[in-house]
């Protein structure tokens, strides 16, 4: 395990609780995919509306990717591995048809 750079190493609230931290990362994770799904279903006609539907492409792909990210990696690995038509796999392809109709909420 690495050296921690806090001073109070063996206090540390993530040395002493790794599971801990790595939850707050997720809900972390999770509260910032929310903001930015919510400020893109608020703004969406005007994010539509910049050239190529940029705006709405870098506001809601982010979001996707912090919480859907893990699910698409599982897929492309499994791929690799001779394994389709697992549940990620098929929830990779519903959401990449998504992204290629521009229905990005969806």
């Amino acid at each position: 395990m690495a050296e921690c750079a806090t001073a109070a190493c063996p206090a540390c609230e993530r040395c002493a609780d790794p599971e801990a931290a790595q939850v707050r990362r997720q809900l972390a994770a999770i509260a910032l995919a929310a903001a930015l799904f919510a400020l893109g279903l608020l703004f969406r006609p005007r994010l539509e509306a910049t050239p190529f539907a940029l705006g709405e492409y870098l506001v809601f792909l982010p979001a996707y990717f912090l919480v859907g990210g893990k699910v698409v990696r599982s897929a492309l690995r499994n791929v690799l591995h001779g394994r389709l038509f697992d549940e990620n796999f098929l929830m990779a392809v519903a959401t990449g048809g998504a992204i290629a109709l521009r229905e990005l909420p969806e």
